[in-house]
Formats: C-alpha cells, sequence, structure tokens
C-alpha cells in the first residue's frame, strides 16, 4: 500500500513542478537587416539570411535564403527563429561599372548594431549570434 501512495505523490510533485514540459523560446530573435548606397543607381540583388530551423543530430541547420531586387536605402526585418547561430546578407549591384559605387550593410539585432560594412559594388556582412552578447 505504501508503494503505490509514494509513487503517486511522485507523479503528482512531477506534474505540479512541470518536470515533464519543455517551453521553446518565444521565436522573437529579431534581425534586421540594412543596405545603403552611394553611386547606386536603379534595383540591386540583396539576398539574406530569413530563418533558421530546429538543428537535427550529425546534421547542419536548415535554412532559408530570400532575395529581393530593391532600391536603397533598403530595410528587411527577419524572425529567424528559435536556433539560430547567425545572420547574413549580401547585396550586389550589378547595373554599375562605376568604382566609385560603394554599398553599406548594417545587421542589427534588437536594435543594436551587430555587424556592419562597405564594399564597392558588392558586400557581405555576418554576424554570428555570440555578437548579439557583445553588443550588449
Amino acid at each position: 500500500m505504501r508503494r503505490p501512495v509514494l509513487i503517486a505523490l511522485l507523479s503528482l510533485c512531477l506534474v505540479v513542478s512541470g518536470c515533464g514540459k519543455h517551453e521553446r523560446g518565444n521565436g522573437s530573435h529579431n534581425v534586421t537587416y540594412e543596405i545603403t548606397g552611394v553611386g547606386v543607381s536603379g534595383k540591386i540583388k540583396i539576398s539574406y539570411l530569413s530563418h533558421m530551423g530546429r538543428p537535427k543530430a550529425g546534421k547542419k541547420i536548415p535554412s532559408r535564403r530570400s532575395s529581393d531586387y530593391a532600391a536603397v536605402p533598403y530595410t528587411k526585418e527577419v524572425t529567424l527563429g528559435d536556433f539560430w547561430d547567425h545572420a547574413n546578407i549580401h547585396a550586389n549591384d550589378p547595373g554599375t561599372n562605376d568604382n566609385t559605387a560603394s554599398l553599406t550593410c548594417t545587421i542589427k539585432h534588437d536594435g543594436a548594431v551587430i555587424a556592419t560594412k562597405t564594399g564597392t559594388r558588392s558586400v557581405t556582412c555576418e554576424a554570428p549570434k555570440s555578437a548579439t552578447a557583445e553588443s550588449n
């Protein structure tokens, strides 16, 4: 009789304490990509990391890239998801041969700049998730 009562009490403790439930994060890891330019005319090609999924044992983290053709200045906010480990954006101006034209990319996490870079006719910004801790 004591054993079933003990098992029932332990089960009740587990249920009450929530040991059996794992809460995922809320996925609100907002990253803002920005592209600005000088001497750039027309639309440029922009490619960026738009989502990262749940990692699977022994496999790469599944990710999704998106592309736009847009004029500068360009701003795009994305929610990368709970499992993101980096953010990335690339911009290219295929319509100019002007070596003085420049593009600047910026990546922000929750409003704080975590990466910025300037290039001639094309530019790539990469920011590891660890950069978010360094910016706070």
